[in-house]
């Protein structure tokens, strides 16, 4: 474990925070920034859609809080459920994800130090 980083990014002075606002990162209002951070950013994306996993060399956890979410990469496939959470690792490439009509996805990643 990175105790040490963990401790270093957390800002203890900082709080209560308020509601987050999402913005919207593209026009059918699917896909929302939630949290922006110099260390870390959280995306929610809900509804049919299919997108693929940027291929950025970082770690994204994907975490299904309603519907399903099926996850296939060039040798495997995985369906998540509201209530799971699948880790896809930075070496994956192309990870495809599709999205059931009532499904909400948080995605959560490093940010690039």
């Amino acid at each position: 474990l990175h105790l040490d980083l963990a401790l270093e990014a957390t800002n203890f002075d900082f709080g209560p925070v308020g509601k987050v606002t999402p913005q919207l990162l593209d026009s059918s209002g699917q896909h929302e920034r939630l949290v922006q951070t110099p260390h870390f950013t959280v995306h929610r994306r809900s509804g049919e859609q299919t997108w693929t996993v940027d291929d950025d060399n970082r770690m994204h956890a994907l975490v299904c809080l309603r519907g399903t979410a099926d996850v296939r990469t060039t040798d495997d496939r995985c369906t998540i459920r509201a209530g799971n959470t699948l880790v896809v690792p930075a070496e994956r490439q192309n990870a495809v994800v599709t999205l059931s009509a009532d499904a909400v996805l948080i995605d959560s990643f490093l940010d690039d130090q």
